[in-house]
Formats: structure tokens, sequence, C-alpha cells
């Protein structure tokens, strides 16, 4: 039996040409040998690869930036809150600023009044409208608007009082009157429960 070698050398002394198909059909190999090939190759390349990746003996330190990494990476380099750190020293005290302008002036305050007798007639007032006896040593004071938000002051004023008196007299709100004022006089010297008429000047500021 001749060998596939001397086949085609018999051919070529007889004076004929292999075609190069037949000569690629002798040399074609076989499937386990071609798997063989690809395994090798993808070893190879596997190898060349792991030889090829970069360590961090090949990295300089601080050349990799925050935009180098993938951003997984980048989350887990945040860390939790740490505790607030201590308060620091108070700073110098600043310049004095420069003086503001005046203000605009302000409203008016309400200024109601009334002068009373004794016997609780009204001689004069303002925003007052009228003005009565209710019992000994009991007055009422009736003004032109609501009063129950103001403060009062009153005082004996001499008129049509009797002398060698020491009079204590105060004022409050008129409690069934919102637009009035109850005033109450007192003496050490007196009939009915220490209280005497007196003359007396009231005023109201809201």
């Amino acid at each position: 039996m001749e060998t596939p070698d001397c086949r085609i050398c018999a051919r070529t002394a007889a004076g004929e040409t292999p075609g190069m198909n037949s000569i690629f059909r002798r040399i074609t190999p076989s499937a386990s040998t071609a798997i063989a090939l690809i395994a090798l190759i993808v070893a190879m390349s596997g190898s060349a690869v792991a030889a090829s990746l970069i360590t961090s003996k090949q990295i300089k330190d601080g050349t990799i930036q925050v935009r180098d990494i993938s951003k997984s990476a980048r989350a887990k380099l945040k860390g939790t809150l740490g505790p607030a750190g201590p308060a620091g020293a108070q700073g110098a005290q600043g310049e004095k600023g420069d003086t503001g302008g005046p203000g605009a002036n302000g409203a008016n305050a309400t200024n109601l009044w009334a002068k009373v007798r004794a016997d609780g007639t009204l001689t004069s007032g303002k925003g007052v409208t009228s003005a009565s006896r209710l019992a000994q040593g009991n007055y009422e004071v009736i003004f032109d608007r609501d009063v129950t938000g103001c403060s009062y002051s009153v005082s004996p004023n001499g008129i049509g009082t009797n002398p060698g008196k020491s009079v204590f007299i105060w004022a409050t709100g008129r409690g069934t009157a919102p637009n009035g004022v109850f005033v109450l006089s007192n003496t050490t010297v007196g009939t009915e429960n220490g209280l005497t008429d007196t003359s007396f000047h009231v005023q109201v500021f809201c």
C-alpha cells in the first residue's frame, strides 16, 4: 500500500499535477484536532489578557481620579455622617454700623378725659358723653367709644370736696357698659362704709 505522499509523488512523476482541493482535503485536520487547537488558542489568549491587567503596583499614587472609577465604586466611598464638631471660638466684634434714619411718627394715643363734680355733674372733658353719681362715692363716666382695652388714671381735683378728708380714689372698666369707666372714692373720715363723694379728674388712654 502506498502512503499519501508516495501517491502524490507517483502522480507527479507520471506527469500529473494534483489539484489544490485534493491537497487541502488531505491536510484538513479532524474534528478532534480542531477542538484541541481552539482550546489551545483560548488558553493562550487568556494568559495574554491576564498578563496585560494593570495592578496597583503599576499605578502612580494620586493619579486615579473619581471619574476613573465606576458609579458603584463611587457610591461605596461615601460613609455615614459623623457627629457635629465642637463650636468654634467667638469671632471678633464687627465695626459699628451707620446710624439709621429716623422712623415714621407713630399714631397719636387716644386721650379721653373728664372732670366731674362730687355730685356727678360733668364740667368738661374730651370724648366724654355723660357722668353720673350712682351712690355715695360711686360714679360712672361714659365716653363716645369702647374703652374696655384702655388704661385709666383718676385723681381728686378738689372741686366741691369737703376739706379735712383724706380721699383714696381709683377707676376701673364699667362691666355693664363697654364705653364706661367706674370711679370709686373712699376716705378715712366718712359715714357709710368709708365711701365719700368727691370731685375728680379721670383720663383714659387707648
